[in-house]
């Protein structure tokens, strides 16, 4: 996992985690299943603090972690109103 930015609305950095569909299922039903074949996403997760905001899905750890680090030029973003 590569150093994730704070969360761009809360601030927090502990509740910062990547969560796929095989975290949520690997309870048994789906242990024989790699894990790499599923899609998640970097969540600020309330559970641990965090406010919920997510990065959106990436194909990979690595494809989420970039989104969740990508933020808006804030020197551009008068020219989308």
């Amino acid at each position: 996992m590569t150093k994730l930015k704070p969360c761009p609305f809360c601030g927090d950095i502990k509740s910062l985690h990547f969560y796929n569909e095989y975290n949520q299922q690997a309870d048994g039903y789906y242990c024989d299943d790699d894990p790499s074949e599923y899609s998640g996403v970097i969540i600020c997760d309330a559970t641990l603090g965090g406010c919920g905001t997510t990065s959106g899905f990436g194909e990979t750890e690595e494809t989420a972690e970039t989104k969740w680090n990508t933020r808006a030029d804030s020197n551009n973003s008068e020219e989308h109103f």
